[in-house]
């Protein structure tokens, strides 16, 4: 694709079964149905750290995630769901099957720019481990 090794790029796919750290208490029910998408960020700028909480090695380390503290990372990440969005709301499959967004009382398929998904990606971004 032409990008540089430290370049940050996004990929999306779509997930089979609904849930994820964030999901795990609004599954759908009452023959709902939901689909969900994923943008996982490569090549992030951001930087966390990790330091001993004690001499004890049995003590769990302090973790700093740091997620997108690099602005270039927020940026990547909230294209990457207005893409994924857009597809979802204006793709032939499905232009006229997705209904809304999930959980119902969110609105972010009303999002038409990328500035308008940086909340989100602030309020969601997370690892794909549970923490």
């Amino acid at each position: 694709m032409g990008l540089k090794p430290s370049q940050p790029n996004v990929e999306l796919f779509n997930l089979e079964l609904y849930g994820g750290p964030k999901d795990y208490v609004d599954f759908p029910t009452d023959n709902q149905y939901v689909v969900g998408f994923c943008a996982l960020l490569f090549n992030a700028q951001s930087r966390g750290s990790v330091t001993l909480r004690s001499s004890n090695p049995l003590d769990n380390p302090i973790v700093g995630h740091n997620y997108i503290s690099d602005p270039l990372d927020l940026l990547v990440l909230a294209q990457g769901c207005q893409t994924m969005n857009e597809i979802l709301l204006k793709g032939k499959a499905t232009k006229d099957v997705i209904s809304g967004s999930w959980p119902r009382q969110r609105n972010h398929h009303q999002y038409t720019s990328r500035n308008d998904w940086v909340p989100y990606v602030k309020e969601t971004v997370t690892t794909c481990s549970c923490e």
